[in-house]
């Protein structure tokens, strides 16, 4: 059974920046070895979670793409390219939380 979000019609868009861009390589999150055993849940779940549960987009910042190496046939799922001025017209549309 699909989860549901408490508010069907609510979306939940992740801007990607920086090294956090590189979440979005296929692959990548598997990689991550400096999270503790039975801690907190290792990354690619949560990723796995996100994408294939919730249907998730994760925007991913153009700059980064370049910077890191990435190309669009190594992201993940629900993952797109955007311009940093996507994100600014995303905090402007809707009540946002960046950190």
């Amino acid at each position: 059974m699909r989860p549901t979000w408490p508010h069907s019609a609510l979306t939940l868009p992740f801007f990607l920046m920086d090294n956090a861009a590189l979440l979005a390589k296929k692959g990548f999150a598997e990689t991550l070895v400096w999270q503790k055993k039975d801690e907190f849940s290792p990354a690619h779940e949560l990723l796995k979670t996100l994408t294939e549960d919730f249907d998730v987009k994760f925007y991913i910042c153009a700059s980064c793409v370049k910077h890191y190496g990435l190309d669009k046939a190594e992201l993940i799922r629900g993952a797109e390219i955007k311009p940093g001025s996507f994100l600014g017209e995303m905090l402007l549309e809707r009540q946002s939380l960046t950190f």
